[in-house]
């Protein structure tokens, strides 16, 4: 069952008020739209695109810019797979199209939880394309986020991707039966 509907209505719910100051040069701010849907939130670009599918307990959230040379998907799973095992298989899926790049093993922490992932840069059709990749395990899900971007030279795209990641956040609170031992699937 696709999620796009509910989660468009949702989003549509949200006045796009918020602001977060992201300097591009030219000292603009950007307006941001908020998601809060399936148990998670974070703000985006007012002028992205968004796109939500969910099946069974996974749902993948795809982010667009305009001109489609930003794309940003975020995986919630709360079936829970391990970390490692999600950024091996998205830097497999980006080696199997770009065999020649340079890889970055990445820690950060997010949401306040301790994540895993890559940087990635690689070149494709003369233009410098960046890859950042990163999953981490709440006591709910397992989130994943693959964001890719053209190279623009003026780190606005970079700054974007930290704003996204700063805001991101499970929104939804454990029940007094989810406080039992979670066992990560195989």
């Amino acid at each position: 069952m696709s999620a796009s509907n509910a989660t468009r209505g949702a989003v549509n719910q949200i006045k796009p008020t918020t602001r977060l100051e992201l300097q591009n040069g030219k000292g603009s701010a950007n307006v941001f739209n908020t998601f809060e849907d399936m148990g998670m939130q974070f703000l985006y670009p007012i002028n992205w695109q968004l796109d939500a599918d969910t099946d069974g307990r996974r749902t993948v959230v795809e982010l667009r810019a305009p001109g489609d040379t930003f794309v940003f998907f975020l995986t919630f799973d709360e079936n829970r797979p391990m970390p490692d095992h999600q950024i091996e298989e998205a830097l497999e899926a980006v080696q199997s199209s770009h065999p020649h790049l340079y890889v970055y093993p990445r820690t950060q922490v997010i949401d306040g939880f301790p994540s895993v992932g890559y940087d990635v840069e690689l070149f494709s059709l003369d233009l410098l394309v960046n890859v950042r990749i990163r999953s981490y395990q709440t006591p709910r899900r397992t989130v994943t986020i693959f964001a890719q971007w053209e190279d623009d030279d003026d780190d606005l795209n970079e700054k974007l991707v930290k704003a996204v990641l700063s805001t991101l956040n499970e929104c939804d609170d454990l029940d007094a039966d989810d406080n039992e031992p979670i066992h990560n699937s195989p």
